[in-house]
């Protein structure tokens, strides 16, 4: 298999993106590797991996179809973001702005951003009886160190990688940076495999967000 970087590197030729100005790896979740991009951006590449094959890839359809409901829903709360697509294949890239100062959500800070947290949980809810979708609060990190607070009993291990705390006018408050959706919902077109992925990561999210942050999903 290639590496990483040759994978990259040729995905990012079929764009109309300057491959020169891609720099360094950033961040890695289950679904896409983040890279630095110029000076104010990030970009989200499709990830290659086995996982993924079985999961199920995501296509330029439904990265827009997904930022449409969170734009509907949660527009305030979103980091701006372009979506490119290659008539190529049905493939995209996710450009958003790189935030120079942000937290991670975490027991310690949450109390600065707890209306707005409350505020994204009930549009997540809407989103949940319109379409059978949610928000992954938790991310792929935020989920082990929220296993791990809620196993050691320590509060102060728990957090959200997919929401980030800012300070914007001097008033702190939550940037959603993750916006692929889990299906709850039966999906023809989704495999079984990935609703039941789906299905478990938003129970043990529903538990460890009471456990730890007292909020209900």
């Amino acid at each position: 298999m290639e590496s990483t970087l040759k994978y990259v590197r040729r995905y990012v030729a079929n764009f109309e993106i300057d491959a020169a100005a891609v720099g360094q790896l950033v961040a890695e979740g289950k679904q896409h590797y983040t890279y630095r991009y110029q000076d104010d951006k990030v970009i989200k590449i499709p990830k290659q991996s086995v996982y993924m094959a079985a999961y199920g890839r995501f296509t330029y359809r439904d990265i827009i179809a997904e930022l449409a409901i969170l734009e509907e829903f949660l527009g305030d709360f979103i980091v701006d973001t372009q979506i490119f697509r290659t008539q190529a294949h049905d493939g995209y890239i996710i450009m958003q702005d790189f935030l120079h100062e942000f937290e991670f959500v975490t027991w310690t800070n949450f109390a600065l951003v707890e209306h707005d947290f409350i505020q994204v949980v009930e549009a997540n809810r809407a989103i949940i009886h319109a379409y059978g979708l949610s928000l992954d609060l938790l991310g792929n990190k935020g989920l082990q160190h929220s296993c791990a607070a809620s196993i050691f009993r320590k509060r102060e291990l728990a957090l959200m990688n997919n929401l980030l705390v800012i300070k914007t006018e001097g008033t702190y408050t939550v940037r959603i940076v993750d916006f692929n959706l889990i299906q709850l919902g039966r999906c023809k077109e989704v495999s079984l495999f990935r609703r039941l992925v789906d299905r478990y990561c938003f129970e043990l999210s529903r538990y460890l967000l009471k456990d730890n942050f007292n909020i209900e999903i």
